[in-house]
């Protein structure tokens, strides 16, 4: 199957605070399947309804990375590589999650809303692989 490439724009948001925690937990795991060392926490977007069947259709058709849970407790976490402002990063996607179809997360080396001076509200635009 050919490799697509979707855009999708939305709004940084805050996130419910958990991101931290569980990006910890993952982190070998991480590692071990995107050969990142993941910043400890994640970039919340809240993406425009005209592109949430278009991520679904991503996570269920294209190019997913399996993340496997270090404990029975935990579940899957499912990643697409992506591009935004020119960085190499990942939406994810938890198998258990409190978040809306419209909530995603991306997941990176560094962190992104320092690095490039992202506040609630922000619009950005996300090239993702699927």
């Amino acid at each position: 199957m050919k490799e697509m490439i979707v855009k999708v724009i939305g709004n940084v948001v805050s996130g419910l605070g958990e991101g931290k925690k569980y990006v910890d937990i993952y982190s070998d795991r991480i590692y071990e399947v995107l050969g990142i060392k993941p910043y400890k926490g994640t970039l919340n977007i809240a993406i425009r309804s005209e592109y949430i069947e278009q991520l679904s259709n991503c996570f269920e058709k294209g190019k997913v990375y399996v993340i496997e849970p270090p404990c029975n407790r935990y579940g899957r976490v499912f990643a697409l590589k992506s591009i935004l402002k020119d960085l190499e990063v990942y939406v994810i996607r938890p198998e258990k999650t409190r978040h809306g179809a419209n909530i995603i997360e991306i997941i990176s080396d560094k962190n992104l809303r320092e690095l490039l001076e992202l506040k609630d509200g922000d619009i950005i635009e996300l090239y993702i692989y699927c």
